[in-house]
């Protein structure tokens, strides 16, 4: 389940049962005989009290619909993961506190400022998914911000389907009406130029100069021409930029006079129903090029400049005109 795919959901007007079946596919959902407490790395707490009351997973002002499907999605992970099943109600496991598990907050379990979650857990009391294809539970993956599309995935013989998270079911309104877009994450069609530990290279933004584009499609063209001259198209500024002194990297000005590239005229973008970028075609001042998706993603990431890189399978190139 994609959060913020949640909230733009629940903000469309869809209730905590169509969000979950959007996400989760053939499913119930059900109340059966679960464990009043549950083990964690902090000790033993009560289950729908102090642990899913503290869970730092959802903002308390979001949807309440949203936060429905948050409180079960998130029992039924924590189930899960403890070892509960329809035949063994009585687990042994332990789950950890941290993004490595659910985040779980002491101050958020006993906090008025998150009373509509405590709501949200309480409306949903002893509420789990179970898999209609095994009649079982499974592990209810979620992450912040999925970039439009659903990967699918199989938990405990149960599998989800992998779709396109907008509002026309397609690709056709990715990007304007995808559900993280409506919902206005902040990570949905990110431009990312920072690492993790917020190191930019002096950039402040992710936009590329004209030369600094026309480079990488030259280095693409060369590598295209030539697959051993990628040990030769490395980042240019690696040296300025994080101290790596890369030997044999041509410079920009080698790259433009061994592919020619020297202008991009226009860019299209096309992507497969399996939610990947299928190809890039780029008109240049040399002619037409077409790179497959993986392609351009593994050469942009080799040769952009600073921390400029490409994080998804699933991506778009814009020119600003």
């Amino acid at each position: 389940m994609s959060q913020y795919g949640a909230k733009g959901r629940a903000e469309s007007g869809q209730n905590y049962e169509k969000i979950l079946s959007a996400y989760y596919g053939d499913i119930e959902i059900k109340t059966p005989d679960l464990p009043s407490t549950i083990n964690t790395d902090k000790g033993t707490f009560d289950l729908d009290g102090k642990y899913l009351k503290g869970l730092a997973e959802m903002p308390s002002s979001w949807p309440m619909d949203a936060m429905k499907a948050q409180a079960i999605a998130a029992r039924t992970y924590a189930m899960s993961y403890v070892g509960w099943r329809t035949n063994n109600t009585s687990p042994s496991g332990k789950i950890c506190t941290t993004e490595s598990c659910q985040v779980w907050s002491s101050s958020k379990a006993t906090s008025d400022s998150a009373s509509r979650w405590h709501q949200a857990v309480e409306k949903t009391k002893g509420m789990v998914m179970i898999s209609k294809k095994t009649g079982d539970i499974f592990s209810a993956y979620y992450a912040a911000t999925s970039g439009g599309y659903n990967y699918a995935y199989t938990s405990l013989g149960h599998s989800t389907k992998g779709d396109w998270d907008t509002k026309c079911g397609s690709k056709d309104c990715w990007t304007s009406d995808a559900y993280e877009s409506i919902a206005k994450s902040p990570w949905f069609y990110k431009g990312w130029y920072k690492t993790r530990s917020n190191k930019s290279c002096g950039r402040t933004h992710p936009w590329l100069t004209e030369e600094e584009f026309a480079d990488i499609i030259g280095a693409m063209v060369l590598i295209k021409d030539d697959s051993g001259n990628q040990t030769h198209l490395s980042q240019p500024d690696a040296k300025s930029c994080w101290g790596k002194d890369i030997s044999d990297t041509w410079s920009r000005s080698d790259v433009k006079e061994k592919s020619g590239i020297t202008e991009v005229k226009d860019i299209d973008v096309t992507y497969s129903s399996g939610g990947v970028t299928a190809e890039v075609k780029v008109k240049t001042n040399k002619g037409d090029y077409t790179f497959g998706g993986e392609e351009f993603k593994a050469v942009f990431n080799l040769r952009a400049p600073g921390a400029i890189h490409l994080k998804s399978l699933l991506f778009n190139i814009e020119m600003k005109k």
